[in-house]
């Protein structure tokens, strides 16, 4: 009897090894090319916030539509937005009027959160975000849905990883253009940005 058993068992590992194993393999490989396209979609996208220096509704939904099109997986996009700002400390004068005043000037990042940058994007009239100049911005992204690789993990480990994401990839750029500018309705869309939460409240 208990080699019976100890033959069954041999059976079904065997079975595990030959149809299990080269199948996650084979979606492993799936997951692999997907996180490549990933990041190229996610290269071009962070490229044309910076040579634009503004993001629009179209922007972030064209580069949702890619990631979904071309990985069949569904993703969470967050931002991160990092921008100089300068304080003045001190100015001190010459006495004698002859040289300029010295200014003492320190500067520091501030950091716009994925809620900030979103308020913006989606609640001004506009649609957009503006960025300035040697600002930083960042885009990370995940997966959300479970891939078939993943899933097959699961059951090999019984679920002790107890994660979804198979595809991350965070890139950050500085801002190099600000074409934004060339519009004709800069003030309307400054309107529209002083309107919807630029008091910051979602800074981290």
């Amino acid at each position: 009897m208990g080699e019976n058993i100890n033959a069954i068992m041999e059976t079904l590992i065997a079975a595990v090894i030959m149809i299990i194993f080269p199948l996650y393999s084979a979606y492993t490989s799936k997951d692999d090319i997907s996180y490549a396209l990933a990041m190229s979609y996610t290269k071009d996208f962070v490229d044309t916030i910076a040579e634009n220096g503004y993001i629009t509704q179209d922007m972030y939904y064209s580069f949702l539509n890619d990631l979904k099109n071309g990985t069949d997986n569904s993703y969470e996009v967050i931002f991160t937005h990092k921008s100089l700002r300068y304080d003045i400390l001190s100015i001190i004068k010459d006495p004698n009027k002859i040289l300029p005043p010295t200014v003492e000037i320190k500067s520091e990042w501030e950091t716009y959160d994925d809620n900030y940058v979103k308020n913006i994007l989606f609640n001004s009239e506009d649609g957009m975000y503006l960025l300035s100049e040697n600002d930083q911005i960042n885009v990370a992204i995940r997966n959300t849905n479970t891939t078939l690789a993943t899933t097959i993990f699961n059951i090999i480990t019984a679920n002790i990883s107890n994660s979804t994401t198979r595809i991350y990839v965070d890139m950050t750029s500085n801002v190099r253009n600000e074409v934004w500018r060339q519009f004709e309705d800069i003030p309307t869309i400054y309107n529209n940005i002083l309107q919807n939460g630029v008091e910051m409240e979602n800074k981290i």
